[in-house]
């Protein structure tokens, strides 16, 4: 979505795999539509750091778990003393 020489907003949408812009607004309407817009990529940018921030916490998490695993399969894979 952008302003089109300052004078109108356009925005862009794939159609068939092609993108097409299209005519949004001048004046009142165009801004408005561009304030939308910037919400919207700001929510967008919002949720995907959130998702960000759980993918962290989980591999943090699994760390103990992933070296408790290798480790156990290292006492697997020993010989074991026959008696």
């Amino acid at each position: 979505m952008g302003w089109e020489r300052g004078r109108y907003y356009t925005g862009s949408r794939k159609v068939n795999g092609r993108v097409v812009r299209e005519y949004v607004g001048a004046g009142i309407v165009g801004t408005l539509a561009a304030q939308l817009d910037a919400e919207e990529r700001e929510q967008r940018a919002t949720e995907r750091e959130a998702a960000r921030t759980v993918r962290v916490e989980l591999a943090a998490l699994d760390q103990p778990l992933d070296r408790g695993q290798k480790a156990e399969s290292a006492k697997l894979r020993m010989p074991r003393a026959r008696v």
